[in-house]
């Protein structure tokens, strides 16, 4: 069992709930562990034994996208680039930000439908060098209710995250809460976890002792130290969340002492998801200070990178260029895409589908080039295509308009290798000249190029993308003695070979 989002009725697909009848299913032991971790930062803080972080900390992300055993059903990837915006925009103020690591794709009916009997390969695929999110259809583990529905949950004792896949987009905060499990925050509702309070079983006003035995916290603050989540600045809450149909709460609840009790509905941490503006919801500063402490601590050393964003801004909308709108192309199996190369961009999120929302059977690929081959479309239809630009921070982009196109009826038969022939002169050559290699080509794609000494040194690498058009590189070889080299053109489909030799 773990801190998990557990919602008891049905989710409605327009809405997060139709009524907050959730509970979260953290353990006691796993809730001890985190509040272990945040008295010990509490304590450093009052003995000043740590200096504010003033510089922001980049986090390394890998998100798992799991789908079924047939490669069905995993989250889009534009709701995981809206979710890295929107977090990006929610820790903004902390001085935290995240960056994609890696985008990883898992096909494994076990672990989309039920992943909790598959945390052996959950385990076998972590990343030790990044925060990991698994993406599932159903994240219930064994803290879900009966008939209860599990959203999201963060695992202190194996430091990873599990979402299912319709909490991961732009406007639910069900990642933000549990990423800030994930640096040390508690509930404000701690000790009232898995018991949420009702009158005809606690009374009222509330008992001095919530159910987990933590203090219960009183609306003055008098207590606040050492009840609750253990914070002074979010006030009492008694897990009000649960039952709760809309942002605005109120409640005839007493502490205990006879002080009703006013929970902020719009902290994070609370759990309040209908009604409230998504822009509203923030984290106490209190709770900032936790996160920075959480960063800063040796046990999350392994998030440590050198990660700088481009200066280049937020990726523009690419251009597409190739088929050209209401266009039909020639071939249906091998069909050629183009777009404008954007500057800042690293990657290109590309979609294809039937229909222009690109909900019935799309195509849809991550590509580092601003082109890519299909050879799966059907003849004589009409397809929409579209692409998105974006790099590993910067995830803030639109899609381009779609450009709509028909697939001719000729079958492409002659499937010409990416590289039909390698030529590099002058051979032999001196250190003092420029090698020039040629790859022939009918197609475009991206190429590695490899030079080797005679005993298997790697000595160049170089990277090109080629084109029927582009199809000489010029390398600068000054660095190289006199001897045999051996030079290799790698692609996603072939690997090509030569021997050259440097002279006097």
């Amino acid at each position: 069992m773990r801190s998990a989002f557990t919602f008891l009725g049905l989710l409605l697909a327009s809405t997060l709930l139709a009524q907050n009848t959730f509970s979260c299913g953290m353990t006691k032991a796993d809730t001890k562990i985190l509040e272990k971790r945040l008295l010990r930062y509490k304590v450093q803080l009052k003995n000043g034994l740590v200096e504010s972080r003033t510089e922001t900390s980049f986090i390394p992300i890998v998100f798992y996208l799991i789908a079924n055993d047939k490669g069905l059903g995993r989250v889009k990837e534009s709701e995981v680039l809206d979710q890295l915006c929107q977090l990006n925009e929610d820790f903004i103020s902390q001085n935290i930000q995240f960056f994609i690591k890696n985008l990883k794709y898992i096909d494994d009916g076990t672990l989309y439908e039920n992943h909790y009997d598959g945390r052996d390969r959950l385990r076998q695929e972590r990343d030790n060098g990044a925060l990991n999110i698994f993406i599932v259809k159903d994240a219930n583990n064994d803290s879900s209710l009966e008939d209860g529905t599990t959203l999201g949950y963060y695992d202190p004792q194996r430091d990873w995250l599990v979402i299912r896949k319709d909490q991961v987009n732009g406007d639910s905060i069900v990642l933000t809460h549990e990423i800030g499990h994930f640096f040390g925050l508690l509930h404000p509702y701690n000790g009232w976890d898995f018991e949420p309070w009702k009158e005809a079983v606690h009374g009222n006003p509330a008992p001095t002792r919530s159910p987990s035995g933590v203090a219960t916290e009183l609306m003055d603050g008098s207590n606040c130290e050492r009840s609750g989540d253990f914070l002074c600045d979010t006030p009492p809450d008694y897990f009000f969340s649960f039952g709760s149909e809309d942002c605005n709460h109120t409640t005839n609840v007493l502490d205990p002492v006879g002080v009703q009790v006013d929970p902020d509905e719009l902290n994070y941490m609370a759990n309040f998801l209908n009604g409230c503006e998504r822009n509203d919801y923030f984290f106490s500063g209190e709770q900032i200070e936790i996160m920075s402490m959480n960063v800063q601590d040796p046990d999350r050393s392994y998030l440590r990178n050198d990660f700088t964003p481009t200066d280049s801004g937020v990726p523009k909308i690419p251009i597409l260029e190739t088929p050209s709108n209401e266009s039909t192309v020639a071939t249906f199996n091998l069909v050629s895409f183009e777009w404008s190369e954007i500057e800042g961009a690293t990657q290109y999120l590309f979609e294809i589908d039937r229909v222009r929302s690109f909900n019935v059977q799309p195509i849809r690929k991550v590509t580092e080039d601003p082109f890519l081959e299909l050879s799966n479309l059907e003849a004589k239809r009409q397809y929409y295509w579209r692409v998105r630009s974006f790099n590993a921070y910067e995830t803030c982009t639109e899609f381009s308009s779609p450009v709509s196109f028909r697939t001719g009826e000729r079958l492409d038969t002659t499937q010409f290798q990416q590289i039909e022939q390698l030529k590099i002169f002058p051979n032999p050559t001196s250190a003092q000249n420029t090698l020039t290699v040629e790859l022939a080509t009918q197609r475009n794609f991206s190429a590695t190029i490899l030079i080797y000494d005679i005993v298997g040194r790697l000595v160049l690498e170089y990277e090109t993308l080629i084109s029927p058009a582009e199809r000489f590189i010029e390398l600068d070889i000054n660095r190289l003695s006199t001897g045999i080299y051996i030079i290799k053109a790698i692609t996603e489909e072939q690997e090509v070979v030569k021997q050259f030799v440097v002279a006097d």
